[in-house]
C-alpha cells in the first residue's frame, strides 16, 4: 500500500509538473503572438531580439531595442517610443496583469509632426503597470519613474520622482481620468519662470468627458468632440513653487473657434509674494499688481488650521483672456489646429 501511494504521489507530481510547464509555455507563446500582432489602435512593436523566462511562477519576456509605434488618432499625433531594453512580467495565474520595466535612455518622437521636438528620457527606474484588455486599451495603468532627466531642445528638466495613473471610464463616467504626482523638479536654465527653477511638487487629476472620435485631423476630431459635449475637468491641482502655494479646480471646454474656455476656482496662500514675483518678472505691470493686491486683501480668509491668510479667487477663461475675480490678467496666444499637425502660436 505504501509503495502504491508513493507511486501515485510521484505520478501526480510528474503530471502536475508537465501541466504546469505546458501552461507556462502556452501562455508565453500567447504573449509573444500578442507582441507580434500589435495593439487595438494599430500599435506595432519591433525589437532586435526576444527572450522568454520567469519559470516557474511568472511569464517574462525581455525585448532588446524595442520600438513601439502608435499611429495618429484624432488629435493625438503619431508617436514612436524607443528604449534600450524592456522586460515585461506577469504572474502565471494572472497573465493579464503586466509589469514592464524599461532600461533608458528612452526616446519619444512624433514622426509626422515636425513642430514637436523629440524627447529623451533618462531614469534610474521606469516601470509601467497595467491590466491588458481583449481588443481594448487597458482599463487601468500606472507609470512610475525615479531620478528622471527629460531632455528636449537642448533643455533638461530633472525630476526626483514621478507617477502617472490612468483609468478608463464608461459612458456614464469620464472617458479617461489621469492623475499626476511630481516631486522635486529642477527646470533648465532657460525655463526658470517667475518663481525660480525649483518646483517642490505638482499634483493633479484631470478627467476627460466624452470620447475624441476618429477623424482625418486634430481639428475635425476636436470639433466633433466639442459638439458632442466634450469637456476637460481639472478635479484638483496643487503646485508648490517658490513663493507660490496654489490649489485649483476648473472645467474647460472649447469655444466656436476651438479655443479653451471655462471657469474654476484658485486658492492661493502666500499671495503677496506671488504677486510681487509676477510683477518683477514683467507678467503683470505695477499698477495691475497693486489693484490685484487690494482685491486679494479684501477676499483673504484665515487658513484652516492657522497659517497665512488664504485667498480664494474665481477665475475664468473667455475669448483667450484669463481673468481673476473678473479682472483681466493675461491674454493667451491662439492655439491653431492645422490639418495633420498642430502648433502653438499667435496670429
Amino acid at each position: 500500500m505504501t509503495r502504491r501511494a508513493l507511486a501515485w504521489i510521484v505520478g501526480l507530481t510528474i503530471v502536475a509538473a508537465i501541466v504546469h510547464g505546458l501552461a507556462w509555455w502556452l501562455i508565453g507563446a500567447m504573449v509573444v503572438r500578442g507582441i507580434d500582432a500589435g495593439g487595438p489602435a494599430g500599435e506595432t512593436l519591433r525589437h532586435a531580439g526576444l527572450a522568454r523566462g520567469g519559470w516557474p511562477t511568472r511569464i517574462a519576456v525581455t525585448l532588446e531595442r524595442p520600438v513601439l509605434h502608435r499611429p495618429a488618432v484624432g488629435m493625438v499625433p503619431a508617436i514612436t517610443v524607443e528604449a534600450v531594453r524592456a522586460r515585461a512580467t506577469a504572474p502565471l495565474l494572472a497573465p493579464r496583469d503586466v509589469t514592464a520595466a524599461f532600461a533608458c535612455p528612452c526616446r519619444v518622437a512624433f514622426p509626422a509632426t515636425p513642430a514637436l521636438a523629440p524627447v529623451t528620457v533618462e531614469a534610474s527606474r521606469l516601470v509601467l503597470e497595467l491590466r491588458l484588455e481583449e481588443g481594448a486599451p487597458p482599463r487601468t495603468w500606472s507609470l512610475t519613474g525615479e531620478t528622471l532627466a527629460i531632455l528636449r531642445d537642448g533643455e533638461t528638466v530633472r525630476i526626483r520622482a514621478a507617477r502617472l495613473d490612468g483609468a478608463r471610464g464608461d459612458r456614464q463616467e469620464a472617458a479617461q481620468v489621469v492623475a499626476l504626482a511630481l516631486d522635486d523638479i529642477l527646470l533648465g536654465p532657460g525655463a526658470g519662470g517667475p518663481f525660480g527653477r525649483e518646483i517642490r511638487s505638482i499634483t493633479g487629476e484631470v478627467a476627460v468627458r466624452g470620447t475624441l472620435p476618429p477623424a482625418p485631423d486634430p481639428e475635425a476630431s476636436l470639433r466633433a468632440w466639442r459638439e458632442a459635449g466634450g469637456a476637460l475637468e481639472l478635479r484638483r491641482l496643487a503646485v508648490a513653487w517658490g513663493p507660490l502655494a496654489l490649489s485649483a479646480g476648473a472645467t474647460l471646454a472649447l469655444d466656436d473657434a476651438l479655443q479653451p474656455e471655462g471657469a474654476g476656482t484658485v486658492r492661493l496662500a502666500n499671495w503677496r509674494r506671488t504677486i510681487e514675483a509676477l510683477s518683477q518678472a514683467g507678467l503683470i505691470d505695477r499698477r495691475a499688481s497693486a489693484l490685484i493686491g487690494l482685491a486679494f486683501a479684501a477676499l483673504a480668509r484665515p487658513a484652516p488650521g492657522g497659517g497665512p491668510p488664504v485667498v480664494e479667487v474665481p477665475v475664468a477663461l473667455t475669448d483667450r483672456t484669463l481673468s481673476a475675480a473678473r479682472f483681466p490678467i493675461v491674454r493667451l496666444p491662439e492655439i491653431r489646429w492645422p490639418r495633420g499637425a498642430y502648433t502653438l502660436g499667435g496670429r
